[in-house]
């Protein structure tokens, strides 16, 4: 069997010879057909590495505007400041940079009323107050005036806590500190803050109300 197919090669062989030498021109034909097969071969491969990298780069921008939407979201910021607005934001910007966004603080913007340090939240709406002009601030105006000029320990800022006798910054701020907890039923309450004692409050008795 093995001696049959050496006979049956050797015989294609000599039949390939016996074309080439009989038709020249052959050999150059297949050398073409062998030439163009290769081309069609590397430009195939060509287009498909070009068709991978092209989508290797659309899903790495898809991928980034992911990641970069993801990153973002939006803030209401309004009160005390100079161009109040829903601003877009990266994630982990905190109020400070918010309030910069929105073209700084307004000279009558409450400072202790909020952490400019805190971080923001998406969706988040943020109400900077202010000292004066505001309707918090009204409110205490229209009851001191009401309360025949007597300070409302509820109602009355800093400032107007340290315009009482004996109570100066620190008081006035365990004051504020105290109410945020404890409103003030009866101005006798105020003895409870830590530093007013039965001499200061004889003195402050005819001056406050609740």
């Amino acid at each position: 069997m093995k001696k049959t197919n050496n006979i049956l090669l050797n015989r294609f062989i000599d039949c390939i010879k016996f074309q080439f030498a009989n038709d020249r021109k052959l050999k150059y034909k297949v050398a073409m057909i062998i030439i163009i097969l290769i081309g069609a071969i590397g430009i195939h491969m060509k287009s498909s590495n070009a068709d991978t990298i092209r989508l290797d780069k659309t899903e790495k921008v898809k991928e980034k505007e992911h990641s970069q939407t993801s990153d973002e979201f939006y803030i209401d910021i309004s009160g005390a400041v100079n161009s109040p607005g829903v601003y877009k934001v990266k994630k982990k910007t905190r109020v400070f940079e918010l309030i910069e966004k929105a073209g700084g603080l307004k000279t009558d913007a409450n400072l202790d009323a909020f952490n400019q340090a805190e971080f923001v939240k998406d969706g988040q709406k943020i109400v900077i107050p202010s000292n004066e002009g505001g309707d918090i601030n009204r409110e205490i105006d229209d009851k001191t005036n009401n309360d025949g000029g007597m300070i409302n320990i509820n109602l009355a800022d800093k400032s107007r806590l340290m315009s009482l006798p004996g109570v100066g910054d620190a008081i006035a701020q365990r004051i504020i500190d105290y109410r945020k907890d404890h409103r003030f039923s009866k101005v006798e309450d105020l003895k409870q803050v830590k530093g007013i004692g039965d001499a200061t409050f004889e003195k402050l008795k005819n001056m406050i109300t609740v």
